[in-house]
């Protein structure tokens, strides 16, 4: 058996449902039991309906988690992160409440973001041993913003590791206490605006990355390892990163796609968005969806100024960029 967690809003929904098919087909037959539970913040009845639908056609089972009553709960405003009053819904910070959102008896889960798309099974994955980790998760590129923030808590020469695909030790979670560990972050750096969220928050608190597990990047093929060439990668990152090998197999042979937001590329569920390598595979789920239509919105031409910009952090040092960055203003929201 396989405990499989999302979190979503009803914005959202669309693109869980894309990503549970695609699990659903890619790994029915490797598990005899697949459980999803959804982290729901304001998720519709009839939403709720055509996922348990969709998911029993396959046999499996799936439950949807409140968590409006967080905030209440622990007495703090979720808000870290959000440079404006859109930029991050609420279900982006319940996954740090996992271990007590889900049942003792669940020891383990498979934390997967709701804009992925999966082409792989995660059975090998989901037998790995990581009882003397508290997750086990793959490194994320830093970007100037992001590099910024690490430097500011302290935590600039750390792996840095992307949330979007984690297999979460839930015992160890309890057992080392670590949500009291993310409120006293949150409480200590609310008033800063953190670009990633829960994901800063993450990784700011598991300072000993002795205790996290780095998995090779085809299981979160992130679309920036498409958007950048390798030598610029490996420039925005401090740490050891992946050899470019290593990243070149994880492109050609992904177990999951990740549709994070990128420089310029935007997501694959943009109209006629064929830069996305996988735009067709992505639009072949998105037919079999109950929400088929509510996925795909249009997009927008690049201006000559945002073109520039795409050339620079293409081509340009990201050190360069940085400065660009500070000369126009653009992170005093981050720098006080």
């Amino acid at each position: 058996m396989i405990n499989i967690v999302y979190s979503s809003d009803e914005n959202f929904v669309p693109y869980l449902s894309v990503s549970l098919i695609s699990f659903l087909e890619h790994n029915y037959s490797d598990f005899d039991k697949i459980v999803f539970y959804i982290l729901d913040n304001g998720i519709l009845d009839r939403s709720k309906e055509k996922l348990k639908i969709l998911c029993e056609d396959f046999g499996s089972e799936l439950y949807f988690i409140a968590t409006s009553d967080i905030e209440n709960k622990y007495n703090i405003k979720l808000d870290l992160g959000s440079r404006d009053s859109n930029s991050y819904p609420f279900s982006a910070y319940s996954r740090l409440f996992l271990s007590t959102l889900l049942d003792v008896d669940i020891k383990k889960v498979l934390y997967l973001d709701a804009d992925s798309l999966v082409v792989g099974s995660f059975k090998e994955l989901w037998e790995e041993d990581i009882s003397s980790y508290l997750c086990a998760g793959v490194l994320d590129i830093i970007n100037p913003v992001t590099k910024i923030e690490s430097m500011i808590i302290g935590r600039e020469d750390d792996p840095y590791i992307n949330t979007g695909v984690l297999l979460i030790n839930l015992d160890k979670w309890r057992f080392d206490n670590v949500e009291k560990k993310f409120i006293d972050f949150i409480e200590k750096y609310n008033d800063f605006n953190f670009l990633h969220a829960d994901q800063s928050v993450l990784n700011a608190v598991f300072t000993d990355k002795s205790k996290i597990l780095i998995l090779n990047p085809e299981f979160n093929v992130t679309l920036s390892l498409y958007e950048l060439e390798y030598k610029n990668i490996s420039k925005y990152v401090v740490f050891d990163y992946y050899s470019k090998n290593v990243v070149e197999k994880a492109k050609k042979n992904p177990i999951l796609h990740h549709a994070t937001t990128t420089f310029y590329w935007g997501r694959p569920w943009v109209l006629g968005n064929i830069k996305i390598p996988y735009y067709d595979l992505y639009k072949k789920y998105a037919e079999k969806s109950p929400f088929k239509d509510r996925i795909y919105i249009k997009g927008k031409k690049l201006s000559l100024n945002e073109k520039f910009s795409e050339f620079l952090i293409k081509r340009v040092s990201p050190s360069f960029f940085i400065f660009l960055l500070k000369k126009k203003k653009k992170l005093n929201n981050f720098i006080k």
